[in-house]
């Protein structure tokens, strides 16, 4: 029987994986919150004021856009549950697993941006400039899941 040369020294959770634990560790906390607020601010007078139709400043777009955000963060919220799971388990599908959840991230949050850039054309460069912002890291956790060795060695189960 062969076994497959694992180096102790990048193994394991630690390095950057520890980052990566508490990042996944606070993402359901944090998506919590935000579904709380989202749910809040949705029934509130400032959400009546963007979805009734001849409000001051109602667009045809809010409603949608405000049910996406909110549908999108629970089944964020309810991956990210099953992303702890995984992660602390050390499953082989961690890596593929956070990849897709950050590419539909990703994703969500150019979608996001293109609503708001339709409703609220006036203030466009500041929606771009805080995804871009939010693509970042995103995109950085991508290329380590996908390319550390420590990842590989780590998620075998």
């Amino acid at each position: 029987m062969e076994f497959e040369n694992i180096n102790d020294d990048l193994s394991g959770i630690k390095g950057w994986l520890i980052v990566a634990a508490i990042g996944v560790i606070l993402r359901p906390i944090t998506l919590l919150i935000s579904l709380i607020g989202s749910i809040s601010f949705i029934g509130s007078d400032s959400g009546r004021a963007l979805t009734t139709v001849g409000a001051e400043f109602y667009h045809p777009l809010w409603e949608p856009s405000l049910y996406f955000e909110l549908i999108t963060s629970i089944l964020f919220f309810i991956v990210s549950l099953f992303l702890i799971y995984f992660f602390f388990k050390k499953k082989a599908r961690f890596p593929k697993m956070i990849i897709i959840y950050f590419v539909s991230y990703g994703l969500t949050l150019i979608i996001i941006t293109i609503l708001l850039s339709i409703i609220m054309p006036y203030d466009i460069s500041s929606n771009w400039g805080e995804t871009i912002v939010n693509l970042i890291p995103i995109i950085i956790w991508c290329i380590y899941f996908f390319k550390s060795e420590r990842v590989r060695n780590t998620f075998i189960n």
